[in-house]
């Protein structure tokens, strides 16, 4: 028995062939992303070996930028959070050290984070040090909490001066003023 082909036309072959490529596109972006993931786990390695670790940190962009609620997050947890509407687990870096932000990353694919930045474009992690700014603040607060607690401190010992050294006592109705002491002749 012969078998004949059915008739194709080129219509119909160049849909094949345009099905055979995308999808050929599809695996080698695929193939694109993970090598993109591996080059950005392997720059996170080395940090880690060679202790730059704030670079690889300050480097990291968002690729899908979320707005979900924190405080609604799983967990009360100040480093990590689940998130119930991508189903995974977010890692705030404030949090956590420089360290264990270049082991997260090295380790997960695409972890998501939240970060906060400085003005200087650093991420703030529970090690960073603080801006110029920041220790000015601090000093300032510093400054203004002593002088108010010396303050009161002044204010509580003037107070309590001036009721022991200028106290009035009523004794058998005549009214006298002065340091109080013990009875004459005791």
């Amino acid at each position: 028995m012969d078998r004949h082909e059915p008739f194709r036309d080129d219509a119909d072959t160049l849909r094949e062939r345009h099905a055979a490529l995308t999808e050929q596109l599809a695996q080698a972006e695929l193939a694109a992303a993970e090598a993109d993931d591996l080059r950005e786990r392997l720059k996170a390695v080395d940090a880690l070996l060679h202790g730059s670790t704030q670079d690889l940190i300050d480097q990291v962009r968002f690729e899908t930028p979320c707005d979900e609620d924190w405080d609604r997050m799983q967990g009360g947890g100040l480093a990590a959070r689940h998130c119930g509407r991508c189903r995974k687990t977010v890692y705030d870096f404030t949090y956590m050290t420089r360290e264990q932000i270049a082991h997260l990353l090295m380790d997960f694919e695409s972890p998501c984070v939240r970060l906060r930045r400085r003005k200087d474009g650093r991420v703030v992690t529970a090690d960073c040090p603080p801006s110029r700014r920041a220790k000015t603040k601090l000093m300032l607060r510093v400054v203004a909490a002593t002088a108010a607690a010396a303050t009161l401190v002044g204010a509580a010992y003037y107070v309590y001066e001036t009721q022991t050294a200028c106290r009035v006592e009523t004794i058998d109705s005549a009214t006298t003023m002065g340091i109080r002491g013990l009875p004459s002749g005791s």
